[in-house]
């Protein structure tokens, strides 16, 4: 994966305060950041660990995670930061990839600061694409 470095990896709770408690306390990441989070969650927090960064994300206020739900706890998306996420895009379909995660019928769509998208592997993973730091 050339010119392509970890971003950050998210991790799903329903324990939203318990799981930020652990890796701050327990472990001892930096809490850097807690902010709304769109579409509908109460709040998302960013966390640190020298340049590893965590995304601890409660569920949508409307729709709790559920026990046996695919993707519900856990690392559901790794993500990916590059130079250009159109010319990362052009790359995968080159090779003939084609099982993209599509957001209001798009492929590619504006993050802040950039443009993201996101490929599903074949167990289920999600892997972020992007061509911003922001948070």
């Amino acid at each position: 994966m050339k010119g392509r470095s970890l971003h950050h990896f998210c991790i799903q709770t329903s324990c939203y305060n318990d799981t930020i408690d652990f890796y701050t306390k327990v472990l001892g990441v930096e809490i850097i950041k807690e902010d709304i989070y769109v579409p509908k969650r109460i709040k998302r927090g960013w966390l640190k660990y020298g340049d590893l960064l965590f995304e601890i994300l409660p569920p949508k206020c409307s729709s709790p995670y559920s026990a046996y739900e695919k993707l519900n706890q856990g690392i559901p998306h790794l993500s990916f930061i590059v130079e250009d996420a159109h010319e990362e895009l052009e790359e995968f379909k080159s090779k003939g990839f084609t099982n993209f995660k599509k957001k209001h019928g798009k492929i590619i769509y504006k993050i802040k600061g950039g443009y993201q998208f996101k490929l599903v592997a074949p167990e289920g993973t999600e892997i972020e694409i992007r061509d911003s730091e922001s948070l």
